[in-house]
């Protein structure tokens, strides 16, 4: 759906900014051509149609109509010169193509990092990187051969009619596009003459943007969990509770959760509750899976319905400890994003501290249902057997040990066979007589002599409360914390946590490690990271030896952190927080935002090779490749609205991917027609004086 809105956006923007159906159906062309031709690089490489393809091929359809507009509008100027379609179409490429081959491998050369890092988030972001790459590629020879070919035969000016509907919207957008180009001009020319306060703005105007992370307007967590109407309820009673005691109270939780009018239905197990791996078994739990309505028919979002309920349900139910969790976009419940691993060889000690922990982490804002994975309070006899005892009375240790598992957990050796089904016969000791402690006191055994033995003759049988599992990290015994996150973002509440902990004396031979979201997160932003920075060496690398200059592609950089203003603010105004997906975004935006300063830096060096100087080539630059340029930005930010401003199933996780990316392009759109131009003139004028004086020491 976001994908076939896109393409009408863009197609619709077209028709405004080429003037009619002809030069629109031309660039347009471009769109199924790479898509369906990325249906075999797909195929070639393994890939299938899902959420990260789709998501690539709707985000790209923007990017898959540059070229071709770009090689497009400067033939369309050749034509405007008086030329003939095939001299226009000739020299329109011939002009236009080092710039083009420049932004295109600009983009390839951000995304091969992507698809080719190794991290734990691989297996999401490389298909996405690989299509993105496949199909710039592809557009790319769309550009050098479908268009010019169709222009040099189809192409003509159009000649507007101010008399009919078309005409006057036509040029009133004309009329809206020279305004802006006398705007920009104006500010260009001003920022010409007075380029370090330029600088000084752009330079506070990034710093002002980086600070709204710092400030926590814009937070951080892996990835987005998105509603996708679905949550689940963990119900815990008191540990004495039997199966029948379950039931009724599930039952009578199960009525008030089906009276809300936003649940469909609802799904119940009893005694036993899913885990990460494995279930739980226990008489004193149980699960409740709801379905919600789809979210455009609810007021709230699952995460806060269910919040609601579960508090609801604790007040309402006594003995009752009720906990809830949304179902995330891949199924799993977003039950603990937040989890600390404790370890230490002294468990007392451990489970001490870890108690102590959980108490002082409850107090973070945004911690929810804070809870340690071992609990105690499971009521349990311990038989602690005197082998001396045992011996004098004539018993072995493997006779005690059978005779007890088979009295109290049964004995399955006996099979019953009816047909072809053969059945398990338990024999154990019937219930009544396996209730309480006497009677496991009371427990009688033969001995080798023939005599009656009871168990309080050699063991001493007390009745405690110890820990339900043992768990272990590295072959370390170990205990996890783990939390819901609730009302912030995971990755601040995690900030909060870590200060915490760097702050609290562990005792001797306690040591901690992050799990779950929070380690996914570190080593993801990590990964990505370092994607970005080699992506913007490689950038600058592929631009050197396509100029032959170390200079101007280094003027070029520049739009990147004007770009990143945008996006920051972008994400800040909409709510969205750097996710996996954004910082996808902005490693996206690199790419993307380059292409406006090389088409400006380009066109400077051409013009200056053909005798203009510095500022009235600057001038003419902005001003020729304006229209191009904000064809390019208009497409693409036109092509992120669907995905931006989704509000199907689970769209939340992509939303902000779609913020960044039209804030990154606006605001590079504008800053960089200003800045770059203002950054080339000083660059030129500091590389004038170098060489100044380097000639004048050599005199």
């Amino acid at each position: 759906k976001d994908l076939i809105m896109a393409i009408i956006l863009v197609t619709f923007i077209m028709l405004f900014f080429l003037h009619g159906v002809r030069n629109a159906v031309i660039v347009m062309i471009a769109v199924p051509l790479s898509v369906v031709a990325s249906f075999i690089g797909m195929k070639l490489v393994g890939y299938t149609l899902n959420l990260m393809t789709l998501l690539a091929m709707s985000l790209v359809i923007g990017t898959l109509v540059d070229d071709a507009i770009v090689v497009l509008e400067n033939i369309y100027r050749h034509l405007e010169m008086g030329k003939p379609r095939l001299q226009a179409t000739i020299d329109g490429v011939r002009e236009i193509g080092l710039s083009v081959v420049s932004i295109t491998l600009v983009l390839l050369v951000v995304f091969l990092p992507v698809a080719l890092s190794k991290s734990i988030i691989s297996p999401i972001i490389a298909p996405f990187a690989m299509v993105v790459v496949i199909s710039v590629i592809l557009s790319l020879l769309v550009a050098f051969t479908v268009v010019p070919l169709l222009t040099s035969r189809f192409s003509k000016l159009e000649h507007l009619d101010r008399r009919t509907v078309w005409g006057k919207v036509i040029t009133a957008f004309e009329e809206g596009i020279n305004y802006f180009s006398g705007f920009i001009q104006r500010m260009l020319a001003w920022s010409l003459r007075h380029k370090i306060a330029t600088m000084a703005i752009a330079t506070g105007l990034f710093i002002a943007s980086v600070m709204l992370i710092a400030g926590g307007f814009i937070g951080s967590e892996f990835m987005s969990i998105g509603d996708v109407g679905e949550c689940i309820v963990n119900i815990e009673y008191p540990k004495n509770y039997t199966l029948q005691q379950n039931n009724t109270i599930t039952r009578k939780i199960e009525e008030a959760i089906s009276k809300k009018p936003e649940v469909v239905n609802i799904y119940t197990t009893v005694g036993s509750v899913s885990g990460m791996l494995v279930s739980q078994s226990g008489n004193y739990k149980s699960e409740i899976n709801v379905k919600l309505i789809d979210k455009t028919k609810r007021s709230i979002s699952s995460s806060l319905f269910v919040k609601r309920l579960e508090r609801e349900l604790n007040e309402t139910f006594t003995d009752v400890k009720v906990r809830s969790a949304v179902v995330s976009l891949i199924g799993g419940a977003d039950e603990t994003p937040i989890q600390i691993v404790f370890r230490a060889s002294d468990t007392d000690t451990l489970y001490a501290f870890a108690e102590k922990m959980r108490e002082q982490i409850s107090k973070i804002p945004g911690t929810n249902n804070v809870k340690l994975s071992i609990e105690g309070g499971n009521p349990e006899i311990v038989i602690k057997i005197d082998k001396e005892k045992m011996a004098r009375l004539a018993l072995s240790a493997e006779m005690v040990g059978a005779t007890i598992q088979s009295s109290f957990s049964g004995n399955t050796d006996s099979k019953f066979q009816e047909g072809d089904y053969e059945y398990d016969i338990n024999i154990r000791l019937d219930a009544f007589n396996r209730k309480s402690e006497a009677d496991v006191e009371n427990l009688t055994f033969l001995n080798n002599a023939g005599q009656t033995v009871k168990l309080k003759q050699f063991a001493t049988i007390t009745e405690q409360t110890g820990t339900s599992k043992l768990e272990r990290y590295g072959r370390i015994s170990s205990i996890t914390l783990e939390s819901q996150a609730l009302g912030r973002a995971v990755g601040d509440i995690a900030n909060d946590l870590f200060e915490l902990l760097d702050n609290t004396k562990f005792p001797e031979g306690v040591t901690y490690l992050p799990e779950s979201d929070i380690k996914y997160q570190d080593d993801a932003f990590g990964s990505l990271s370092s994607a970005l920075l080699i992506a913007i060496v490689l950038v600058y690398l592929i631009m050197v030896a396509l100029y032959e200059s170390y200079l101007h592609p280094f003027v070029v950089l520049f739009s990147i952190p004007l770009s990143i203003i945008g996006a920051l603010l972008a994400l800040a105004l909409a709510g969205e927080t750097l996710s996996i997906f954004t910082m996808l975004g902005i490693i996206m935006l690199v790419g993307l935002v380059l292409k406006n300063a090389i088409l400006v830096v380009d066109f400077t060096n051409t013009l200056r090779k053909e005798g203009k100087e510095i500022h009235e080539a600057l001038t003419l630059a902005v001003k020729l490749r304006l229209r191009p340029i904000l064809m390019t930005a208009g497409a693409t930010v036109i092509g992120m609205l669907p995905i931006a401003l989704s509000h199907g199933t689970g769209s939340e996780w992509k939303s902000g991917l779609g913020w960044g990316l039209i804030g990154g392009m606006t605001s590079s759109m504008l800053l960089s027609l200003i800045v770059v131009p203002a950054v080339y003139s000083m660059a030129e004028k500091t590389k004038s004086k170098v060489q100044g004086f380097f000639s004048g020491k050599s005199d």
